[in-house]
């Protein structure tokens, strides 16, 4: 890797909310929770039917 040149770094994060998930992809990259990163939501979390069946937990990808 030569001087200048860009990095970007990528991770999926997993949580129960948005918030979780934003969290969890920013750990895994090192970051602060407060740090300003670009994202993309790839998949929304969805409520268990009845209280059992089913549901997704939210995954969002970061990168910077």
């Amino acid at each position: 890797m030569k001087s200048g040149d860009i990095v970007i770094k990528e991770a999926i994060g997993i949580g129960d909310n948005e918030v979780d998930a934003l969290n969890d992809a920013k750990k895994q990259l090192g970051l602060d929770e407060n740090a300003e990163v670009d994202f993309e939501v790839i998949q929304r979390a969805e409520k268990k039917k009845f209280g059992l069946f089913g549901g997704l937990l939210q995954k969002k990808q970061n990168s910077f």
